[in-house]
């Protein structure tokens, strides 16, 4: 369990260079828009679809709709589903998610708990 919540939190980390340089200590004339874009580029067409393999292995080698084939979803599937979804809304142009990879994203905004919770909002 553990490492795959490391897994998830280092998918994110070649996105937010891109985006806060600075707050990552990298001047402009080490990390300016112009190769942050390659940056960005970079994590979308190849570090996003690595890191997205280990979750779909994950999922092949469970028994249930859940990463680690429990019967109900640990804080480690909600984490994912919930970090997919905010990639999704963020950017578009992402090429879709696995299938196994979108029924666990869809089952966890189906959850009572999640449902009442969005609506709430």
């Amino acid at each position: 369990m553990d490492a795959l919540l490391d897994q998830i939190k280092d998918m994110d980390i070649g996105k937010g260079v891109a985006s806060y340089k600075r707050r990552f200590g990298f001047p402009d004339t080490i990390l300016n828009d112009d190769n942050a874009e390659l940056v960005f580029d970079c994590w979308k067409q190849e570090t996003l679809p690595r890191h997205l393999s280990f979750f779909e292995e994950a999922l092949k080698r469970s028994s249930t709709t859940w990463l680690t084939g429990t019967p109900s979803p640990t804080i480690a599937d909600v984490f994912l589903a919930t970090q997919l979804a905010s990639y999704r809304s963020k950017w578009e142009a992402l090429p879709p998610y696995s299938a196994k990879l979108q029924a666990l994203v869809n089952a966890v905004y189906a959850l009572p708990p999640i449902v009442a919770f969005n609506a709430s909002s």
